[in-house]
């Protein structure tokens, strides 16, 4: 017993001249004798300035409590002289007697007016960098002694960030006020922050509102759970849960979030950004969505992503395996998109196309590119085509993109394409195969060029190649062919019988046809390949079939002015039913030339007299010749 009871006034005697010695710093010590030696030792530490024009203040029991400010840190040199960072007061109070049984018990932390400028220079060295030459601390194992298991912290009463400014290059963070609950081993942890986004003069400032009314947080098993977080950015509400594993080593974030439906338009206008002029004014006026995420290290997925852009629905998948190299991969159904309602309004369309300016190809933004995935669309429309049951995989890998295969249905046919885009080099280069396999030429000629002037169905194959920094000039280097063949169709704004008939008419001196032009010329096939070189399409094997003509022809065809240069010739098999009043009996069976010129939207067709009476004048002189002929061979032999 007497044992003990010495034992226990010794420990009495420690505890109170420990509380001597407290008293006696409390009493004795002022920190503020001791500015010069801290500006000093952080002037040696990190090469930086650091002012204390305010006061500060310690107090040791029952609290270690520390009290500065106003204070100033510099820049390093290489930076501009203005402050890295100053803050008007800052507050921090530790419990002594839990901390002299290794047990850190930490009070709430204050800062008030906290402005921190961050900078980089030439170098794109951050003025936050290289606080001292400190050697890394060697590294632990999280499971063995001083593991997060064995942490001295127990609890942190808060933290609490008031009226504070954070600004990078022209961004800011302005009105920033941060408020976390206390925080222990295990705790439920209210979180708010609100803060204002700055982004230049030109650019309306952004308020953005975070917060959790309650995050469970296990610091022993790294975890945290936020069953319910809301944020507001402008006019858009997001909401969700967020879960977190490891969270003080090598996190791994996962949740659900949900965007609430918004006007875009509105939207924009919030974040400073011009809204497109659309063809429809109401494109663009509700957005929503919903998702799956998760982040771990270097990747980053929506599992179940869906949103809605007006009345399109996107349902589908997103990953990006490597933050670094920003490699995608996806997997995306649209149900059905009108892309038309969201292009720019119709302008004046000029005739010739080479009118417009040319528009620059992309080259470098895709060289990084880095994607994997496929896209289908019920229904789709662009530039007025409508096609259905789109099917698109897109692989793109250091320069190369490809878009193979391309499959849709089109206008009672299908259509099938591999594209190549290759960005390799300085000059992009394109290739492109694609087939249209039994397709109504109607409907398709209407929508695309809004164009009558073909019918029929039938298939198409074209192979084109071609480089250029934009349309032009990729429209001038395309080299390859193309073929076309179609069936029962017609030739619509030209009636070839007719416009033989006048010729006919005029080159005899007669009067015009009484029959009516029906600007409407059928055929029973149509065939034609073309070689393309540098952008001019040239054909030697056109062939069009009628019921009462048969038409070849050769000439070429400008693909990037549209302009016609065409050659026919129409052999007339027999004089046309319908063209009552129209003799065509002397030109059975002879070659009429006839000339198409205009451009592929606005063709003119014409009979080329020049070319008939020329003709007319070879078949007479050969006629002359054979009678003539006749005539000397019935003299010598009737003799």
């Amino acid at each position: 017993m007497r044992i003990v009871r010495i034992i226990g006034f010794g420990l009495g005697g420690l505890v109170a001249l420990a509380l001597i010695v407290i008293l006696a710093v409390a009493l004795l010590l002022n920190p503020n004798d001791y500015k010069d030696r801290i500006i000093h030792q952080v002037k040696a530490a990190t090469g930086r300035d650091l002012a204390l024009p305010g006061a500060i203040k310690l107090s040791v029991f029952p609290w270690i409590a520390l009290e500065l400010g106003p204070a100033r840190l510099g820049n390093p040199a290489g930076f501009p002289g203005e402050e890295f960072l100053s803050v008007e007061h800052v507050a921090l109070r530790v419990k002594l007697l839990p901390l002299l049984r290794r047990n850190l018990q930490i009070g709430r932390i204050e800062i008030d007016q906290l402005d921190l400028h961050l900078l980089k220079n030439a170098a794109g060295k951050g003025n936050w960098e290289d606080f001292g030459n400190h050697e890394a601390a060697p590294a632990t194992d999280s499971g063995g002694a001083g593991g997060p298991h064995d942490s001295i912290f127990q609890s942190l009463a808060g933290i609490i960030i008031r009226n504070s400014h954070v600004s990078y290059n022209t961004v800011s963070v302005a009105d920033l006020n941060l408020e976390i609950g206390n925080v222990a081993q295990q705790a439920l942890v209210p979180v708010s922050l609100r803060f204002r986004l700055e982004r230049g003069a030109d650019a309306p400032s952004l308020p953005i509102v975070v917060s959790s009314p309650s995050v469970a947080l296990d610091l022993a098993a790294q975890t945290l759970n936020a069953t319910s977080v809301r944020a507001q950015i402008a006019a858009a509400i997001l909401s969700g849960a967020v879960r977190g594993e490891q969270v003080l080593g090598s996190p791994v974030i996962s949740g659900q979030l949900t965007l609430e439906p918004v006007d875009l338009r509105a939207l924009m206008a919030q974040l400073g950004m011009r809204a497109p002029v659309t063809r429809d004014a109401q494109a663009y006026s509700r957005f929503s969505a919903k998702t799956d995420f998760r982040y771990a290290g270097r990747s980053a997925e929506l599992p179940t992503l869906e949103a809605q852009l007006d009345d399109s629905h996107l349902k589908g998948s997103v990953s990006v395996t490597d933050l670094d190299t920003r490699a995608t991969r996806f997997a995306l159904v649209l149900d059905h998109i009108d892309i038309d309602r969201y292009r720019a309004p119709l302008g004046k369309v000029p005739a010739i196309a080479s009118d417009a300016a040319p528009a620059a190809l992309p080259g470098a933004t895709l060289r990084t590119l880095e994607a994997q995935g496929t896209f289908v669309i019920g229904s789709a429309k662009f530039s007025a085509i409508t096609l259905s049951d789109v099917n698109l995989t897109l692989q793109a890998h250091a320069g190369l993109i490809q878009l193979a295969p391309l499959k849709s249905r089109l206008y009672g046919g299908q259509y099938s394409a591999t594209i190549g885009y290759d960005v390799r080099g300085e000059v992009p280069q394109l290739q492109l195969d694609q087939q249209l396999t039994g397709v109504d030429m109607t409907p398709l000629l209407k929508d695309a060029v809004d164009s009558h002037r073909l019918s029929g169905h039938g298939n198409s194959t074209m192979t084109l190649t071609g480089h250029g920094l934009d349309s032009d000039a990729l429209m001038k280097s395309l080299s390859g062919r193309l073929e076309l063949h179609l069936q029962d169709g017609a030739i619509e704004g030209a009636d070839l019988g007719y416009e033989i008939g006048i010729a006919q008419a005029l080159l005899k001196r007669q009067s015009l046809p009484a029959t009516a032009n029906t600007h409407h010329t059928k055929f029973d096939s149509f065939k034609v390949s073309a070689a393309i070189t540098g952008g001019i399409a040239r054909t030697d094997d056109l062939t069009i079939g009628t019921p009462y003509l048969r038409i070849t022809g050769q000439g070429t065809t400008n693909l990037l002015s549209k302009a016609l240069d065409l050659k026919l010739v129409a052999t007339v098999l027999k004089a046309p039913g319908n063209a009552a009043g129209t003799d065509l009996s002397d030109l059975t069976l002879a070659a009429i030339p006839v000339a198409i010129t205009g451009t592929a939207t606005e063709p003119k067709v014409r009979p080329d007299l020049q070319g008939i009476v020329k003709s007319q004048l070879q078949q007479k002189a050969r006629d002359l010749l054979k009678d003539k002929l006749n005539d000397r061979l019935k003299g010598l032999f009737g003799r």
